[in-house]
């Protein structure tokens, strides 16, 4: 099995086959100060190894831009920082977060407006 390594959590995402998959982060922290755009053609799912993975951003952007998704995943990390919106999934199709929590000095956590089927488990703010 091929293993491709990025620079960056947005290379990842962009990177990922058409097929869709998975982009495994360890514990650490990654430091956003450009939105991540997940693609809307493919299941995408990003996952975290708990409270140990954070996503930090003091710019003021959107952290992770997920509209339009179908599928999306995100679980097992936290959110930290001054941004804008956390994650964005304005007219996703089942998106499902799981074991994520929200730690932010300002901004909106999550911006879900017009979303399908969604489903939150262990969901923090």
């Amino acid at each position: 099995m091929h293993e491709q390594v990025y620079s960056t959590l947005a290379d990842a995402a962009s990177g990922l086959p058409t097929v869709g998959g998975t982009i495994q982060l360890p514990s650490g922290t990654y430091v956003l100060t450009t939105a991540v755009a997940i693609p809307t053609d493919r299941p995408v799912a990003i996952r975290g190894s708990g409270g140990g993975t954070i996503i930090n951003s003091v710019s003021a952007i959107t952290m992770i831009n997920a509209d339009s998704t179908t599928n999306f995943i995100l679980s097992d990390l936290r959110f930290t920082g001054t941004p804008t919106e956390a994650l964005s999934i304005n007219s996703a199709t089942r998106p499902r977060l799981i074991n994520v929590s929200f730690d932010l000095t300002s901004g909106t956590p999550i911006d879900d407006t017009s979303v399908s089927n969604p489903s939150y488990s262990n969901v923090w703010d």
